[in-house]
């Protein structure tokens, strides 16, 4: 199981990381995705009604590629708090944790999560601090409250289901990545695990 901690571990740091970069500001004009329809643009962020197009057109899309630009722009809307506030400790918890302050970091999540209650990703943002500092028990508890506040957050999904697969839970974890491909039908990493959890979970009310 050492290999799947170590997965899990380099997949949290690695959306630390991104959560740095998209609340840092705006990607150079060269790597800017294709820009939406004019009235996709003009809506609030974090709209309920922008979210609910997205996800139709996740669901809709042809291609992994075309499936992984609309899922970056999901992610974006998730990202931001609505708070300028929230966002700047948002960004400096992820920093923070980027030079090995994890202490720094817990302190600001949880100043996040005092401010902003009710805003799912100050949860999920926590919860890889806690895989980090490999508290998995927290992590799960933070990931439950993610999907209470965001059913469709897939990538709390996918975190989840590989802590199961580590824990040799594999009807739950299946289950899970099903649950995945329901919202997002072309993520690669649903799609393979589901492939090499089919077998093991066959026959157990599938």
């Amino acid at each position: 199981m050492g290999s799947m901690d170590a997965m899990i571990r380099s997949l949290a740091f690695l959306l630390v990381l991104l959560v740095a970069m998209v609340l840092d500001g705006p990607r150079p004009a060269a790597a800017q995705p294709v820009p939406d329809k004019p009235a996709l643009q003009a809506a609030p962020i974090n709209s309920l009604a922008v979210k609910d197009r997205l996800f139709a057109r996740l669901k809709a899309a042809q291609t992994p590629a075309e499936a992984r630009l609309i899922a970056d722009k999901i992610q974006r809307q998730w990202q931001y708090s609505g708070s300028d506030t929230v966002d700047l400790l948002s960004r400096r918890a992820a920093m923070a944790l980027t030079q090995n302050d994890a202490a720094l970091s817990m302190e600001l999540l949880d100043r996040m999560i005092a401010l902003k209650p009710d805003w799912s990703e100050a949860y999920f943002q926590r919860a890889l601090v806690f895989l980090l500092l490999d508290d998995q028990s927290r992590a799960v508890a933070d990931i439950g409250r993610v999907l209470q506040k965001e059913p469709r957050h897939y990538i709390a999904m996918l975190t989840l289901a590989a802590l199961l697969q580590k824990q040799e839970q594999k009807k739950p974890a299946y289950d899970l990545y099903q649950e995945v491909l329901r919202f997002y039908p072309l993520n690669e990493t649903a799609q393979t695990q589901s492939e090499r959890l089919k077998t093991d979970v066959r026959g157990r009310d599938l």
